[in-house]
């Protein structure tokens, strides 16, 4: 089928085409504020100075470089300076989408963008007379060779994927195995099968996240959050904590244990808050995909982070000076990892959305030291 190349008529397209482009423009405002909040997020850490306390005895530099950035978010949390960023980037991005200026705000490219959406819903995955995992021929809801269940559209619905993914996320087998090949040497390729309906052969997303995270959440211990760095640059977290162990007769060592134990429990809840709002995020990138495939880019893509996050704990091991550079690393092997899957599944979509999303993950990546400073605020 050929793609549509007619025009718009604007008086029947004139509320799409303004949802779009204030859509477009609220996305770029949002891309501004990470790029300025990042940008004022590193001058402040870099202009601040750790005091001579902090920084005696075998501290490591990473721990450093992580108080000062604890430093920079407590700045970042005056009211006045989020809202200027933030009325800041609403008149760039508002203005620059006004006059056309900013990528896909222009006319032409919203007209395309709402007929290849029309053109998409007309064409989207249908099981059709043949199956799209064997390509036998099917007659009724399920293929007699490989019995794949007969799909469409209705598939991409938040409550079916749901359903199926409580009914099948326990049963792995060795579809695992061969899905975690793939998805460390071929990024996107499972996402892009999975969404062509070819998945008989292979484990589903959420069996992936599942097992991934459970290994994950195992090898936590070493990811332990260093209280005491954070105590020393943050008077009112050490008053606090003394106030505890006085009340509860104990040394303040037990609290700080306890703070680290309890912020250990919370990193599958936070590995799945990054899938969820990741995938939000890119929904707004690529408005042409429903919520659900870009949840099931989410899901593959945070279960490698999460994999290579944990081969570098590994290396850390045999390799010490690593500590001071891992998560460094870790951070450039994901935006890499990301790129490659970016351009296989959305081969056809302009290759600038690859820049919005990779700040995306880098704040969701980076607000990780800022949820654990509030939630150990919280705990006392």
């Amino acid at each position: 089928m050929a793609h549509p190349t007619a025009s718009i008529h604007p008086p029947q397209q004139q509320r799409q085409y303004l949802t779009r482009k204030a859509l477009l423009c609220l996305l770029w405002s949002s891309v501004f504020f990470l790029l300025i909040s990042g940008i004022c997020l590193i001058v402040i850490a870099v202009r601040t100075t750790v005091p001579p306390s902090a920084a005696a005895g075998s501290v490591a530099d990473e721990i450093i470089l992580g108080s000062k950035l604890a430093r920079a978010v407590i700045a970042l949390q005056d009211r006045s300076v989020l809202w200027g960023i933030a009325a800041f980037s609403l008149v760039l991005g508002y203005f620059g989408g006004v006059i056309q200026s900013l990528p896909n705000t222009d006319d032409q490219s919203i007209e395309q963008y709402i007929l290849l959406k029309q053109y998409r819903k007309s064409s989207h995955i249908r099981f059709g007379s043949r199956c799209p995992n064997c390509d036998a021929r099917v007659q009724g809801q399920f293929c007699s060779s490989c019995g794949q269940e007969r799909m469409d559209s209705s598939e991409l619905t938040l409550g079916r994927f749901t359903l199926y993914a409580i009914s099948e996320v326990l049963n792995t087998d060795g579809r695992f195995f061969r899905s975690l090949r793939l998805l460390l040497t071929r990024p996107g390729f499972l996402t892009d099968e999975y969404l062509r309906a070819r998945r008989i052969r292979y484990a589903t997303p959420t069996q992936l996240y599942v097992v991934i995270t459970a290994v994950f959440f195992l090898a936590s211990i070493k990811l332990d959050f260093d209280v005491d760095t954070i105590v020393q640059q943050i008077p009112v977290l050490a008053k606090n904590i003394v106030k505890r162990a006085a009340l509860e007769h104990v040394t303040p060592e037990v609290i700080k244990e306890r703070i680290n134990d309890t912020l250990e429990n919370y990193i599958p809840l936070y590995t799945l808050f990054m899938v969820t709002a990741f995938a939000f995020f890119l929904r707004l990138v690529y408005r042409a995909w429903y919520y659900v495939e870009h949840l099931v880019f989410a899901l593959h893509f945070i279960s490698t982070v999460l994999i290579i996050w944990m081969a570098f704990i590994a290396l850390e091991l045999l390799i010490p000076p690593l500590q001071n550079v891992s998560v460094f690393l870790v951070l450039a092997g994901s935006l890499v990892y990301l790129t490659i899957s970016l351009r296989y599944v959305h081969s056809s979509a302009s290759q600038w959305r690859i820049v919005p999303s990779a700040l995306a993950f880098i704040f969701l990546f980076g607000a990780y030291t800022a949820v654990t400073i509030a939630l150990a605020m919280f705990l006392l």
